[in-house]
């Protein structure tokens, strides 16, 4: 049975591994984000009672889409950080093995 040649593209390009990377570590940032806000961005009761609730509904929406964003560029940024590092450095040291990871994860900033 052949390759597939996207498995191939994503297996062997450091490039193709870190967009893909970015790409979820993104929409996971996001989701991550959009989820904890709520909790993190308390208001003051009086604040967040004026407007009606329609307004009410539409400005809590865009807080937690604000921070969610926020959690998204951080968490794409940190991803390709880590996997081009670690692509990198298999291509460099020639092997797949935990040493990569752990270079690359020092270096990222973790």
């Amino acid at each position: 049975r052949p390759e597939n040649p996207i498995n191939t593209l994503i297996q062997e390009n450091c490039l193709a591994k870190s967009a893909m990377s970015v790409v979820f570590g993104g929409l996971m940032g996001f989701v991550f984000g959009f989820m904890f806000s709520p909790q993190a961005n308390m208001v003051d009761p009086e604040e967040a009672a004026k407007g009606s609730t329609r307004q009410q509904v539409v400005r809590h929406f865009r807080t937690v889409g604000k921070a969610g964003m926020r959690s998204a560029r951080n968490f794409a940024v940190v991803a390709g950080v880590f996997s081009g590092s670690e692509c990198a450095l298999e291509k460099v040291r020639g092997t797949h093995d935990m040493y990569n990871a752990l270079i690359s994860g020092c270096f990222t900033g973790g």
